[in-house]
């Protein structure tokens, strides 16, 4: 469910891909030879990425910037091309086409029935609850700390950040004791909060597990709730909006089947860009 996106069907993958490459036959070593000379290494992020052309070949239809790929008769682009015995079959790849490929996966192929749109999901734990999720409780921690919410009336951030890492580690104790109190205890409790755990303000930094962070949005969200009047002029209200919709992303995500509904899918992706937009 990670992976929904409307666009995203099966089949799309081999698309996007065909309309890049440009598959030729090299049938005689004075082509080889000037295709060969006509390689240089581009590696410029918004360049070529590779060994490409620097001139055209205008009877193979390849241009200037198309790259040299892996292909069903060169797997190497370097020596494994320059030694090739003709006639070969060569693959260029031509960037300007790009949609979002950036390269063919060889694994990824319709006779082994793989397919990007029903083979690969993003991994939860280090998109949700070590990406989006860390980053949205750390910037909640610092609004809070930053407002001084626990009314310690420091003048320097440093004496604010320690008496407020200090608060903030009481009130989860706290907030651990009520969920046991209600019956809903949590399942990873924090044992030791302290100012190394949740970093620099200005370093988006958590040291805790994901297991732990699945239930410290929650309590994130409850003390900003709480203290809403010193944080509504620094974004508080976003972050709380983007922390619900988070949670019932997760909620959503722990609630459903294996095969998700449609309808939930795109439910559930609503929710995720709304905390992505905080």
């Amino acid at each position: 469910m990670l992976s929904y996106y409307k666009e995203h069907r099966p089949g799309v993958y081999d698309t996007e891909c065909d309309a890049c490459e440009v598959v030729c036959k090299v049938d005689s070593a004075q082509l080889h030879r000037r295709i060969r000379n006509a390689l240089v290494y581009d590696k410029a992020r918004d360049n070529a990425r590779g060994r490409a052309l620097t001139a055209d070949i205008p009877e193979l239809r390849l241009r200037v910037g198309d790259r040299l790929e892996p292909g069903r008769d060169i797997a190497d682009v370097g020596q494994g091309f320059d030694d090739a015995v003709t006639p070969v079959e060569v693959v260029f790849w031509r960037r300007s086409n790009e949609v979002r490929t950036r390269h063919r996966n060889p694994m990824l192929r319709a006779d082994l029935g793989l397919d990007p749109a029903t083979a690969i999901a993003a991994d939860w734990l280090h998109t949700i609850f070590l990406g989006v999720l860390l980053r949205l409780v750390h910037r909640i921690f610092w609004i809070l700390i930053s407002a001084d919410f626990g009314g310690s009336g420091e003048a320097t951030a440093e004496g604010r950040a320690a008496v407020g890492v200090a608060h903030l580690s009481r009130r989860l104790v706290l907030y651990y004791a009520e969920q046991r109190r209600r019956g809903t205890p949590v399942g990873t409790e924090v044992q030791c909060l302290n100012a190394k755990m949740i970093g620099a303000k200005d370093q988006p930094k958590l040291k805790f597990k994901a297991a732990e962070l699945s239930d410290i949005l929650p309590f994130a969200a409850s003390e900003l709730e709480q203290n809403m009047e010193c944080v509504r002029g620094s974004g508080g209200l976003a972050l709380l909006a983007a922390a619900e919709a988070l949670m019932r992303y997760i909620a959503i995500c722990k609630e459903q089947p294996r095969i998700v509904p449609r309808t939930v899918c795109e439910d559930a992706h609503a929710h995720i860009m709304n905390s992505s937009l905080y």
